[in-house]
């Protein structure tokens, strides 16, 4: 049997040249012996060259858009080309009529101003929801009106200018349109057709609506329709009906970057850190908190003395949400 191997003890470290400054209360052991105070930093903030960042500019006052001046901008105008488009469709496919509409202007207005902006003699045709509320309508000119019933008549489309309408033409108009109130809203149905400006004007819910003034040609005839649809909407009395209060945390997300150590310890007011983004890039909405799904993108701006975001697009992740019971 082999006699057992003395090992030698280990040698001490020899802290004389590199001992800690008064005060430190750790040591870090190294092949020969600790590191000094000026070593520890060196491996904390390594030295890292002054060019090797963008040098710190001055920060000024960013501009946004303003959301509360000229209305809701592109959306707005987008909302009133695409129901332009679908009353067309509505026109051609479902009441039989070879109208073409075009967008004129989009604003958000009172609901009466569908009826005061008509200089002649107009035809008023109200819509109302399900649950009976009276929030949208149309207005057309009485020579359009004339040209459309005489197409429902099996004639040709000529405004005859200066004809009273008679009640017939009311029931006819409302039987040839009542398809288009379905294909802008299928809970809408026409509730009257009415020819008397006062009478328009008394039937009118107030509130404001988003209105669009359309130009509608009609082969030879070229009109004007205007319809609005009233935006604050009251919650409905039907519970069945009404939005429940569901709430969700929606996180905004301009940018998501990594700096050193070092750059982000020397930051000071007027720094500059570049986010390596194109400067129109949109503002990221999540869903969940700062690691969900992206349910929409949008642009930064105000309304009144807060900030907003203006959604732009919406994502598929956003069909994925709990819809209302």
């Amino acid at each position: 049997m082999e006699p057992k191997r003395q090992v030698p003890p280990p040698e001490p470290f020899d802290v004389d040249n590199d001992t800690p400054e008064e005060g430190e209360n750790f040591r870090v052991p190294t092949a020969r012996g600790v590191l000094s105070a000026a070593e520890i930093a060196a491996l904390l903030r390594p030295d890292i060259p002054e060019d090797a960042f963008d040098a710190p500019q001055a920060v000024g006052p960013r501009q946004i858009c303003d959301f509360e001046v000229g209305g809701e901008g592109d959306l707005l105008t987008g909302d009133a080309q695409t129901l332009a488009a679908e009353m067309t469709l509505a026109l051609r496919k479902h009441c039989g009529v070879d109208a073409v509409l075009a967008l004129r202007a989009a604003s958000h207005s009172p609901m009466s101003q569908i009826v005061s902006s008509h200089s002649q003699p107009a035809v008023l045709v109200l819509f109302k929801d399900r649950v009976g509320l009276q929030n949208a309508g149309l207005t057309l000119d009485a020579g359009l009106v004339s040209a459309l019933v005489s197409v429902a008549c099996g004639g040709d489309p000529v405004a005859e200018t200066g004809r009273p309408l008679s009640a017939l033409d009311g029931r006819i108009l409302e039987h040839m349109l009542a398809p288009l109130a379905a294909a802008i809203d299928p809970s809408f149905q026409i509730v009257c057709v009415e020819t008397d400006r006062s009478a328009a004007f008394a039937m009118l819910a107030p509130g404001k609506a988003m209105l669009a003034d359309l130009s509608c040609q009609l082969g030879p005839v070229a009109g004007r329709m205007i319809f609005a649809r009233i935006q604050d909407q009251k919650q409905t009395a039907d519970p069945q009906l009404a939005a429940p209060a569901i709430s969700a945390t929606v996180t905004a997300r301009i940018a998501r970057i990594s700096v050193p150590i070092s750059k982000l310890s020397g930051l000071v007011p007027g720094s500059v850190l570049r986010l390596g983004l194109p400067k129109d890039q949109p503002v990221e909405l999540l869903s969940g908190g700062r690691d969900g799904p992206v349910i929409a993108e949008g642009e930064i701006g105000r309304k009144g003395e807060r900030m907003a975001i203006r959604i732009n697009r919406c994502t598929p992740a956003l069909k994925g949400l709990p819809a209302k019971p």
